[in-house]
């Protein structure tokens, strides 16, 4: 069985500059044997260079509407309901376990 492609749409707010997924996390789910397309958006914090060097696909802003159910669709803002699965990002890499014992982290020293 091959895995799901994760696709990282782009935002619509105005100012959102935020990323579900980082150049590093692509990278680590593509060794993981993901195909990772991300939308070509010039306000994200991340570089579509530093998404196309780690071998990430680029594909047009938008597209994430036309894409596959299967896929899974990565975003931060009113998402519109197409049945899509959305999976935090560290359980795609690790299993289901490492989202329940990460979700929870504090930021202050125990």
């Amino acid at each position: 069985m091959s895995l799901p492609v994760i696709h990282l749409r782009s935002e619509t707010k105005p100012k959102e500059r935020r990323s579900p997924l980082s150049p590093e996390t692509a990278k680590a789910l593509l060794d993981a044997g993901y195909k990772v397309k991300v939308e070509d958006w010039a306000d994200r914090i991340y570089k579509i260079d530093e998404f196309r060097a780690v071998g990430a696909e680029i594909v047009p802003a938008g597209s994430w509407r036309d894409a596959p159910k299967e896929d899974i669709i990565l975003g931060l803002k009113e998402i519109e309901s197409d049945g899509s699965m959305f999976y935090p990002v560290n359980w795609l890499i690790n299993g289901p376990r490492s989202a329940i014992a990460n979700s929870h982290r504090s930021s202050s020293a125990a």
